[in-house]
């Protein structure tokens, strides 16, 4: 049921004026009602129904400032949680990104390793080269002084017969004319070094440049 409570207030202000609002006649009763009744119209004349009406405005107005109080808080829940579900966001953004520095640092510390790796392996040719070179050129070298100074030619021939015959640089069986065999073989060499001597004039020719800039 629903009760308009301003109507219901506005009459309980004006009975209130009226004096012995609670008799029978009051009423427009024709007989004199039993006391029950008369303690039941005694209690709830005017100022209770004004007292009640307004414990009831206080009540409503302290429901609705509950709900103003659940709605704000419900805000701030909501507002928390679209902060907390950004920061799992950003989390797993700077995880992710994390992760892919992290796969990019260790690619680069295997490039690094493996550049490293193979330019010591390289390093470590070249001086094998030089040294291999550098006995055999030490080796003709003792051959001379076997040759002027000591037991002569053919003793200085065993010092390169030696040199070439331990790794396994004795020429073939089959040549015979040493300069046409020289001259055959040389070929390839002089364009090897050919290729060489360019690529290291390029080499300089390049460094010149980006010093003089």
């Amino acid at each position: 049921m629903s009760i308009d409570k301003d109507k219901l207030k506005a009459l309980a202000e004006a009975a209130s004026k009226v004096p012995d609002w609670y008799s029978p006649q009051s009423f427009g009763l024709s007989r004199v009602i039993g006391e029950a009744e008369r303690d039941f119209i005694g209690a709830a004349g005017p100022a209770t129904i004004l007292a009640l009406l307004a414990e009831i405005e206080r009540l409503k107005a302290g429901v609705d400032s509950d709900w103003a109080e659940i709605e704000r808080i419900q805000l701030l829940y909501s507002e928390q949680f679209r902060k907390a579900r950004a920061l799992r966001i950003e989390r797993d953004r700077l995880k992710t990104d994390n992760e892919a520095w992290r796969l990019t640092v260790e690619a680069e510390r295997r490039i690094k390793r493996g550049i490293s790796e193979e330019n010591e392996a390289l390093r470590m040719q070249v001086k094998e080269l030089d040294l291999t070179f550098g006995r055999y050129l030490l080796g003709m070298r003792a051959a001379v002084v076997e040759w002027q100074k000591g037991k002569g030619a053919d003793a200085a021939m065993q010092w390169i017969w030696n040199g070439l015959r331990g790794p396994g640089e004795l020429p073939p069986e089959e040549e015979t004319q040493a300069q046409a065999y020289f001259d055959r073989e040389v070929v390839k060499i002089e364009e090897g070094l050919e290729g060489v001597y360019a690529y290291r004039d390029k080499r300089r020719a390049e460094k010149a440049k980006d010093r003089g800039q």
